[in-house]
């Protein structure tokens, strides 16, 4: 936004602070918060022609506040649809982001605090949760990380694990607001798939709405950017094992992947970090376990079914999750059967397919000689299927053949 429609939008105040462009007393507060949220972010030389504004504006929201710490809605607003908590918890984050409000009007943001810890548990909506969050987050309240918390056990997370949003009403706005909160509490890592969903939203200014979502979100993008830019990097790595230590430097000069390869029999590594930036960190290893000496997990049958012809090969398979706790399940299960030498499937393999938990995906490889099947997950029930192969060829070879049935990945 530049200087000139930053002056138009001061010009929206009235001489006593308030936005004065609609009627309805609710959609006053919220517009009177946003002009003012906005003109805060406002370049220097035009913060000072709007200080006195700015402050009377400040004044008149906290004027507003009702008797439990709250923002209330006055009065239906078809254009405004923001609940009691979420019109708080904005005008709560607009004080706590302007230094001299947050400091004349501390027992007004104190007191709608005490509102909103009241009402976390009881909130339902994930835009209500983001945007108290984000201004809990703002006050450092002490009920900041259950709020977070909460927070990120609503999300989504989509592209394998590449991005994560909000999936609400306004999923751009409640995303903004809980990446902003990801930024305050420094947790940049988490932040990062956050900030990939948002970048590909597209902005929408051609509506009050449309034009909210979109300063929301570019606020949020040039948060984490002003965190993660290399531009601001200056700290060293300390890594140790055993009696070694090795030290590596990274500053807005030098930003290139550094690379070590540790002994093999290192058993404990410790990694200290100083200093000012972000950067990403990871160690890679593998090691190896003689699966003899675990248990299975998976119970297996097989069945070869009798045919009236010896070109036809059909079995019936059956699998299910052997739990270690009582109604637990796995996660995504595979099973993948091979045939033997000569013999392939058609495009359509599967028949006599138990119900209870359907196969999610049907994968036919090697030109028809191998068969994987995707479940989302089993569990102690029985999941069976019969697939049919023919005799398509003459035998190349004689090799032994598997049906096997294991776990996609685990959560460790």
């Amino acid at each position: 936004m530049c200087s000139k429609e930053y002056m138009l939008l001061m010009t929206c105040l009235t001489s006593n602070g308030l936005f004065d462009n609609v009627t309805n007393n609710v959609s006053k507060i919220f517009y009177t918060a946003f002009v003012a949220n906005t003109l805060d972010t406002a370049p220097k030389k035009v913060r000072q022609t709007s200080n006195v504004k700015l402050e009377k504006a400040f004044d008149w929201l906290a004027s507003r506040q009702q008797r439990f710490g709250s923002f209330k809605r006055a009065e239906f607003d078809p254009h405004y649809k923001r609940s009691e908590i979420a019109l708080t918890s904005y005008v709560l984050a607009a004080m706590l982001g302007n230094e001299s409000a947050k400091v004349k009007h501390a027992v007004v943001v104190e007191k709608g605090m005490r509102f909103l810890s009241k009402q976390l548990d009881l909130i339902t909506s994930a835009n209500d949760l983001a945007i108290a969050t984000y201004a809990m987050m703002l006050y450092g309240h002490s009920l900041k990380n259950a709020a977070f918390e909460k927070l990120i056990d609503v999300s989504t997370i989509t592209n394998n694990g590449a991005e994560r949003y909000w999936n609400t009403s306004n999923s751009v706005e409640a995303t903004s607001y809980a990446l902003l909160s990801h930024v305050v509490a420094n947790k940049l890592l988490g932040a990062l798939p956050i900030m990939r969903w948002l970048v590909n939203q597209r902005s929408e200014i051609d509506s009050v709405s449309g034009q909210q979502n979109t300063y929301i979100r570019l606020k949020a993008l040039s948060s984490i950017a002003k965190k993660v830019s290399p531009n601001r990097n200056d700290y060293h790595v300390q890594v140790k094992y055993k009696k070694n230590t090795k030290w590596f430097r990274f500053d807005s000069y030098d930003n290139d992947t550094k690379n070590i390869t540790i002994p093999q029999d290192i058993k404990m590594l410790e990694i200290n970090v100083a200093g000012v930036g972000a950067g990403f960190l990871e160690v890679f290893y593998r090691y190896s376990l003689n699966l003899m000496n675990f248990e299975h997990r998976f119970q297996l049958d097989l069945l070869k079914q009798n045919t009236s012809s010896d070109n036809e090969l059909r079995l019936n398979v059956c699998a299910n999750y052997m739990p270690t706790l009582r109604d637990s399940r796995s996660n995504m299960a595979l099973i993948e059967v091979t045939l033997p030498s000569g013999y392939a499937v058609d495009r359509n393999p599967m028949n006599e397919q138990t119900t209870e938990n359907p196969i999610q995906h049907i994968e036919i490889r090697y030109g028809g000689t191998s068969v994987v099947l995707y479940y989302n997950s089993m569990g102690s029930e029985r999941n069976c299927f019969t697939v049919s192969a023919y005799k398509r060829f003459k035998v190349a070879l004689k090799r032994p053949v598997y049906v096997v049935v294991y776990e996609y990945y685990t959560s460790e």
